[in-house]
Order: C-alpha cells, then structure tokens, then sequence
C-alpha cells in the first residue's frame, strides 16, 4: 500500500472518529486531554542491529556493537466521554553511531511519530482496558537508511487506576512502517539493502494522567 494509499484511509478514519463524536454529543461528559510518558521496547531494533553487524561482518570489519532496544515514548491527546480516544505518539527515539576503525564514525537517527483512533472501555473503572489503531512513521536520517514508508499500527493496553488522576498503563503494540537500510555511501562497504521493520513488536509501560 503506497503512501497516498494510508492517507486516503487514515483521513476516512478520522472522518468517521469526528462523525462518531457528532453523534454522542451528549455524551460528552467526562471528556478529557490525555499524556502519558515512559519507556518501549521495541523488537525491530535488535533486527536493524543484526543488520549493521553482518554488514560489516562480511566486508571483513570486527565490530563491537551494542543496542539498547527500549527509550522513552509521550502518548498525548483527547478521550471524549464515551470512551473514544484519539492519540499522537512520538518515540522511542534511536540512535545508531558505528565506529569502523576508519578516520570516519557513521550515524543514524530514527524518530517515529504515529496517529490512532481507539476506545477505552470501563473508564471510571479501576482497571480499563482499551484498543486503538492508526498509523506510524519512522523519520530517519543519517549515513545507514535510504527511505522510510508508513505502516500499520495497532494496539491493546490496560490503565490500572484509571478513575484517579495518575494511572499505570501497559501496552502491546505492532508497528509495521518500514525503513529501507543500506551501507553507508563512499565506505567501500558492499552489502544487500533490506526493508526492515524498526518497531515491530512494541510493549510500553507509562504513566498515564
């Protein structure tokens, strides 16, 4: 599916959310911004890891390479009173830095950003589980990626302690944006490029407010 192609359907789900929201009007009691802030981990990373490594594995390079597949992720935005939610996400953020022994220290960064409509269920409830989808998108720039497409993105979570005014949330999710890796340009290191998945499996734990 090509980029016009999730725009077109991105924009029918929201469309659909704001007509949904007409029609509950009068329900709109309880409507509330929402933020929450904590750490991902994300799976695709250990893949765009092993990626580098035999890269330059089979260009005869020893590296020591070392990846920590989890950062920080902020979740904001509105829940209307029956229980319909739509959220920004940004992050985690990822940073690659290879060091070859070369004059030269490649780098690349990885900034995703997602939009989800979704539904909370048993809000004044303490335990509240809750579904949402969308889309992601991986901004990335430096030495190791070519380009990047957007995916799918679905998710299931529960807020613990969701009638008081901070909440524990946990979240399983699957990203499927795409970004396209490849050697770095004039290194004189030959190696398939690869479409991989840098988020894939994704499992949050946040505080909610």
């Amino acid at each position: 599916m090509g980029k016009k192609a999730y725009c077109i359907l991105f924009a029918a789900l929201l469309v659909s959310a704001f007509v949904g929201t007409s029609a509950n009007a009068q329900m709109q009691k309880g409507s509330e911004a929402r933020f929450a802030i904590g750490a991902t981990f994300a799976s695709g990373m250990l893949d765009v890891n092993d990626y580098i490594t035999d890269m330059y594995e089979a260009n005869g390079y020893e590296i020591d390479s070392f990846v920590l597949p989890v950062g920080l992720t902020f979740v904001g935005g509105y829940r209307f009173g029956f229980g319909m939610e739509i959220l920004g996400d940004f992050g985690p953020v990822s940073l690659i830095m290879v060091d070859d022994g070369s004059d030269d220290v490649y780098l690349n960064v990885d900034v995703p950003v997602g939009l989800t409509v979704g539904y909370a269920f048993f809000t004044a409830k303490p335990v509240s589980p809750y579904v949402r989808g969308g889309f992601r998108y991986h901004f990335t720039g430096g030495d190791f990626t070519e380009d990047s497409e957007p995916g799918i993105y679905l998710a299931g979570g529960v807020n613990f302690f969701s009638n008081k005014g901070v909440q524990l949330q946990l979240e399983v999710a699957y990203d499927g944006s795409t970004v396209t890796y490849r050697p770095p340009e004039d290194s004189g290191i030959y190696y398939p490029w690869e479409e991989i998945e840098p988020g894939g499996l994704l499992v949050s734990i946040r505080a909610a407010f």
